[in-house]
């Protein structure tokens, strides 16, 4: 069961890299990543299903390194899981967020700026939007995807050697670099909604690789 789960894992792990290729239609983006997280709640259920207690956890989650090379290899796994699969689910979420647009969006196959009819070709369209909305982005934020990825790694990290006062840290460091960012219109809610789906995919993931190590 426990192969079985690490095998899930690591098809996680794979689909959640895919959409960092942002020639790909947003559609084909949204359903890898709920492919994602798809699979990362199968290999939870299907690890805590097979755990006879929660003692081997509770025993992980007081600090211990890896003592094996299967541990880690498991701790790499949900790194890999933890960094890749957090920043494309952000961007799914984020772009949730605007509603109607969103699904327009999906039945186009593209993410418009302008209105059906008052843009160039689906194709031409996507490419100039992904190209707009990461400028916006950068413009906001800068260094986002980055500074996510190291955060998630940070947190699994603090997770996996038991050592949840990390997760305070990380956010304190990350909110005192972004304030003078944040009294940009439009960059604090960004910037909540990042950290929050950050943080949730880190821990999830971090959780499930408890149970696969313990």
């Amino acid at each position: 069961m426990t192969t079985v789960a690490a095998v899930i894992l690591t098809l996680a792990a794979l689909t959640g890299t895919a959409p960092w290729h942002r020639r790909l239609p947003l559609r084909v983006r949204t359903a890898l990543v709920l492919a994602t997280v798809l699979l990362l709640v199968a290999a939870f259920l299907l690890l805590a299903a097979g755990a006879d207690g929660l003692g081997d956890v509770d025993d992980r989650l007081r600090g211990q390194a890896p003592r094996s090379l299967r541990e880690a290899a498991g701790w790499l796994l949900v790194g890999w899981l933890a960094a890749a699969g957090g920043g494309p689910l952000a961007e799914v979420v984020l772009r949730m967020a605007s509603g109607r647009r969103f699904v327009q969006a999906l039945r186009d196959g593209s993410w418009r700026l302008t209105a059906a009819g008052d843009g160039p070709s689906d194709r031409q369209g996507e490419d100039e939007v992904l190209e707009a909305d990461q400028d916006a982005a950068a413009q906001e934020l800068r260094g986002g995807a980055m500074i996510g990825v190291l955060e998630r790694l940070a947190v699994a990290g603090a997770l996996l050697a038991g050592a949840s006062q990390g997760l305070a840290l990380v956010v304190a460091v990350k909110a005192l670099g972004r304030y003078p960012e944040l009294r940009t219109a439009g960059a604090s809610e960004r910037f909540i909604i990042g950290t929050l789906v950050s943080l949730l995919w880190a821990a999830a993931a971090a959780g499930t690789g408890l149970l696969l190590l313990a």
